[in-house]
């Protein structure tokens, strides 16, 4: 068999898989940003036609953000994007504020000069995109600051424990309310946690991380009300 021409079951599976991986990754930016808004059916025959593929590559590619949390199936009904309920908002933001805050002391012994620069350079980054009011950039700036701290503690298993919740975050982060107010206050809370790192009071940096996530899960608690 001419090895240009293979077309094998393993190949064509291996072809599917890769197809699959990136039509997961597209869709799941749809979703985080708001394209695919919380609630929404997700149809294979209509996500394939707008992939311009087959549905069986689409199906690999829901399973797989129906691990992540991003999608939800529900038998006899379909597949629909993720919509947070009170509950679901309440443990996701729980879970951010013992991650965040553990991760923050463990980075803080390790280096905490180094910590310091690299949250600084968010922050300031943060202060020009709020100044020209690109709450696009906001939002990825936003989530920069806090996996900044997350991946600076250096602890695989924490890493990968937000990671498992991190898509979920993000659509959470894109239903906070698109006020300059919101995201001034936001960034307020960022530079009090960076002054209280260079000030070397690492505990009570943690507590404003706590305090931080709890003021986004009271904006989403009124947004359901």
């Amino acid at each position: 068999m001419n090895p240009l021409t293979n077309s094998s079951p393993e190949a064509g599976a291996a072809e599917i898989d890769a197809s699959a991986v990136k039509l997961a990754d597209h869709i799941r930016a749809q979703i985080v940003n708001g394209v695919f808004a919380p609630g929404s059916p997700l149809s294979d025959k209509d996500l394939a036609v707008q992939f311009n593929t087959s549905r069986t590559p689409v199906r690999e590619a829901l399973l797989e953000l129906r691990a992540a949390g991003l999608v939800i199936a529900y038998p006899q009904k379909g597949t629909y994007v993720f919509n947070p309920t009170g509950d679901d908002i309440r443990e996701i933001c729980e879970a951010r504020g013992v991650i965040e805050s553990g991760a923050l002391r463990i980075a803080a012994s390790i280096d905490l000069d180094r910590l310091v620069i690299r949250m600084h350079k968010s922050v300031a980054s943060m202060s020009f995109a709020v100044e020209s009011g690109d709450f696009t950039r906001i939002e990825a700036l936003d989530t920069e600051f806090h996996e900044t701290i997350v991946d600076a503690c250096n602890n695989s298993r924490l890493i990968a424990a937000y990671q498992r919740i991190s898509d979920q975050v993000r659509v959470l982060r894109h239903l906070l309310p698109q006020r300059k107010q919101r995201v001034d206050d936001a960034l307020s809370q960022h530079r009090r946690i960076l002054d209280l790192l260079v000030s070397e009071r690492i505990e009570d940096a943690a507590s404003e991380i706590q305090d931080h996530v709890l003021r986004a899960r009271k904006l989403l608690d009124g947004r359901q009300q």
